[in-house]
């Protein structure tokens, strides 16, 4: 789409416009939920074997 299909889109204020725009609005909001969604459910296994890895090193203090 060209650049001025995009600045009639976005000043047009009436019926299905402002519709398609809400509609298109929704769907990327909606997206962005089940992305955030699908990292928050698998980022506590990701973490717990960081924590494991990390718990099991040894720091040593000497040269």
């Amino acid at each position: 789409m060209t650049a001025a299909g995009w600045t009639w889109i976005l000043c047009e204020e009436d019926g299905a416009i402002t519709v398609d725009w809400v509609v298109l609005t929704a769907a990327v909001v909606s997206m962005g939920m089940l992305a955030g969604g699908i990292v928050w459910t698998n980022s506590g296994s990701v973490a717990r074997n960081v924590s494991s890895y990390i718990g099991s090193q040894s720091v040593i203090t000497t040269f």
